[in-house]
């Protein structure tokens, strides 16, 4: 949702490039969830490297800037897959 807000807030200055890297972080994520709900219930409770990223998603900046989240959030999905 910040990461939505951040793009829209920034969506005059934002060039092409940076649209597809967001679009693409956004796709990347939601493949990762589709997969994760694919997955069995005991990875689904417990992924490899879970605790890192939920500590990651509690310390997003409230108000950052697109670039920012969406560096963290693709960080974040990287490590999980």
């Amino acid at each position: 949702m910040r990461f939505s807000v951040a793009i829209a807030m920034e969506a005059k200055s934002t060039p092409r490039e940076r649209w597809e890297y967001y679009l693409e972080t956004t796709n990347q994520m939601g493949r990762f969830i589709k997969k994760l709900r694919n997955t069995d219930c005991e990875l689904q409770r417990n992924p490899p490297g879970w605790g890192r990223a939920v500590e990651k998603l509690c310390n997003l900046p409230i108000q950052g800037r697109a670039s920012r989240l969406c560096t963290i959030l693709r960080d974040i999905v990287t490590e999980l897959e």
